[in-house]
């Protein structure tokens, strides 16, 4: 997640590309989609850097 002019922004990336950057506003239904995501990418290998 990150904090631009525009916004907060939700981002995930791999070490050489970013693979889904997508604009969104802090509401309870997105944290839960993000930390979803994660738990579905940590399953399959994935590590925090």
């Amino acid at each position: 997640m990150y904090r631009n002019t525009d916004g907060l922004q939700l981002r995930l990336e791999s070490p050489t590309a970013i693979i889904l950057s997508e604009p969104f506003e802090l509401q309870p239904r997105v944290l839960a989609r993000m930390q979803a995501l994660r738990a579905s990418l940590k399953r399959r290998g994935w590590r925090d850097s």
